[in-house]
C-alpha cells in the first residue's frame, strides 16, 4: 500500500509563491527539506522566470515515478504544472556538475528537481520569441549539443533547456562552463 503524500508545514509559504512541494510518507522529514531549500535558491537566481510562471507548480517527491510502464529519474507535466521526482536510491548529497555526461548532474534529487523546473520555466515562464530564441542557441550549438551540454541534452530543445537550466542553477556553476550563446 502506497503512503498518503502530506505537505510539510515549514514549506506551506512556498505555496503562496506558486510552488507547492509534498512527499509521499517518510520522504517528508528526509527529502523534503533539501527540495525546498533547492526551490527557493532555484527561484533567487532566476525570480523573472518564476514570476512568469502563469501557473502554481506542484512538486511531488516519490519513491518512484513511473510513465508507461518505466521508471523514471522524473516528469513534468507541462499543462498543469506537476512535476514528480523519483528519490529512491538518489543521494542528496549534490552531485559535481559534469558538462559532456549522460546528464549535466547526476543522480541527486536536486539535479533531477532542477531540470524538471527547467521544463516548467521554458514552457510557462518563457515568452514565446524567448522560446524561440533558446531554439536557435540550440540549433547553433549543432552536433556538438552532447559535447558542450550532455547526452540527455542531443534529444531536442525542451531537453536542452532542462540540461541547461540544471547547469546553470547548479550551486558550483562558474560562468564559462557553458558555450557562451547558453550562458546568456
Amino acid at each position: 500500500a502506497s503512503k498518503k503524500a502530506k505537505s510539510n508545514p515549514k514549506i506551506s509559504a512556498s505555496a503562496k509563491r506558486g510552488v507547492e512541494i509534498t512527499a509521499d510518507g517518510d520522504l517528508v522529514d528526509f527529502v523534503l527539506p533539501y527540495g525546498s531549500r533547492e526551490v527557493d535558491r532555484v527561484r533567487s537566481k532566476f525570480p523573472e522566470a518564476f514570476n512568469r510562471i502563469n501557473q502554481k507548480v506542484n512538486i511531488h517527491l516519490a519513491d518512484y515515478v513511473t510513465v508507461n510502464g518505466r521508471n523514471v529519474n522524473g516528469v513534468a507535466n507541462y499543462a498543469d504544472g506537476k512535476i514528480k521526482v523519483a528519490v529512491l536510491g538518489r543521494s542528496v548529497a549534490e552531485h559535481k556538475l559534469s558538462i559532456g555526461s549522460h546528464h549535466v548532474t547526476e543522480g541527486s534529487v536536486q539535479s533531477v528537481l532542477r531540470h524538471e523546473l527547467g521544463h516548467v520555466v521554458n514552457i510557462s515562464g518563457m515568452s514565446p520569441s524567448e522560446q524561440q530564441e533558446w531554439s536557435n542557441i540550440y540549433s547553433s550549438l549543432g552536433g556538438d549539443v552532447e559535447r558542450k551540454l550532455s547526452k540527455r541534452a542531443s534529444v531536442n530543445a525542451r531537453e536542452g533547456y532542462a540540461e541547461a537550466f540544471c547547469a546553470w542553477t547548479h550551486p558550483s556553476m562558474i560562468p564559462g562552463l557553458l558555450p557562451d550563446s547558453v550562458e546568456k
